[in-house]
């Protein structure tokens, strides 16, 4: 019996099975699940990591309907605590960070509450 374990362009995967010449025997793999997209907004209660080159960010962030600060992973050219942000994207959960939420779309904008305004002209 002989099983290729090449992939082909159209991400194909072989099937096994005794006896059986597999080499044009192949069943195209299921498509994927997609994760629905969610919205979350709310306000940026520390930066825990931002690089400067490509925006990548760790936020944790106070969100609107959530008890507990949130991490939200995104790219934003600048980004400051005490900022509100609305971002769009996805949650995952890491063995070793947990549940975090990955957003495609961040948006920031200047505070306009008090809190916010307080951590924005706060110590850096």
């Amino acid at each position: 019996m002989t099983i290729s374990h090449r992939r082909t362009p159209l991400d194909l995967i072989p099937v096994a099975s005794q006896g059986l010449d597999l080499r044009h025997t192949l069943m195209p793999q299921a498509p994927r699940a997609s994760t629905p997209t969610e919205v979350l907004a709310g306000l940026v209660d520390r930066v825990t990591f931002h690089n400067e080159e490509d925006g990548f960010c760790v936020l944790r962030v106070k969100a609107r309907g959530q008890r507990d600060l949130i991490t939200v992973l995104g790219h934003a050219a600048m980004i400051w605590a005490g900022e509100f942000v609305q971002a769009s994207g996805t949650w995952v959960n890491y063995r070793t960070h947990g549940v975090q939420f990955r957003a495609s779309f961040l948006k920031a904008t200047a505070p306009t509450m008090v809190e916010g305004i307080e951590k924005y002209l706060g110590p850096a």
